[in-house]
């Protein structure tokens, strides 16, 4: 059982410190930098293709807004205006988040 255990708590590490950073995050940053911190982490788990990320099933905007604790207007703002500054291009593939 040593290995279960050990599998476990590196599990709940991994979690509690997940936990911590996202706490951090509503402490220190704005809503444009919570956007932008998901949307990062989306594109941590998602395949690299050529030379962006690739977020296949990307979260509504509000998805989104109830992970960061704001509301869907905002994300929408924000998202729109990585956009524009070419930071997202959204595809029929997903969202490609370039290096």
């Amino acid at each position: 059982h040593e290995v279960v255990h050990a599998a476990v708590t590196r599990r709940l590490a991994r979690l509690v410190d997940s936990l911590a950073e996202r706490v951090i995050e509503f402490g220190t940053l704005r809503v444009p930098g919570r956007v932008r911190a998901e949307i990062v982490r989306l594109a941590k788990r998602s395949p690299v293709e050529e030379r962006a990320a690739v977020v296949e099933s990307p979260l509504t905007h509000a998805e989104i807004a109830t992970f960061i604790c704001s509301h869907r207007e905002a994300v929408t703002r924000e998202i729109s205006d990585l956009k524009k500054r070419g930071a997202i291009v959204c595809s029929e593939e997903g969202w490609q988040i370039p290096n």
